[in-house]
């Protein structure tokens, strides 16, 4: 393909027809794609350069030797946005939706209450920037 008819400047680019192969943005320009992943807990150290929502995926696994452990998602340490009790030998997820300020430090947290029997985490985020 590659067929493009239209015009360009350093700005702005307009088409009546335009076939696109791969496009790609420079510094993360529309979606901002975060992960960690831990035993007890996982954490997103994150700074954006402008607002912007994101959602924020917790997903765990809980051993079966222990039952009734808290898991939560917060952030910079505050109050707890999502808290489930999973049952022990179990799977989840939780999710929650936030916005992030531009210039801020944000250390985004999925976190075990009791650091006890075995639980594996995964903490995501994904941002949209525009």
């Amino acid at each position: 393909y590659g067929v493009y008819t239209g015009s360009v400047n350093t700005n702005q680019l307009t088409s009546t027809t335009a076939y696109i192969d791969t496009l790609m943005l420079k510094n993360e320009a529309v979606v901002v794609p975060r992960t960690s992943s831990g035993t007890y807990d996982a954490h997103i150290y994150y700074t954006p350069d402008v607002t912007h929502n994101a959602i924020i995926i917790g997903e765990w696994v809980q051993g079966a030797g222990r039952d009734g452990l808290y898991v939560y998602i917060n952030i910079n340490g505050g109050n707890a946005l999502r808290e489930e009790k999973p049952i022990a030998g179990t799977l989840g997820t939780m999710t929650a939706y936030v916005t992030l300020y531009a210039g801020s430090s944000y250390d985004i947290c999925l976190n075990a209450k009791d650091h006890v029997g075995d639980m594996s985490c995964n903490l995501t985020m994904i941002g949209a920037k525009r």
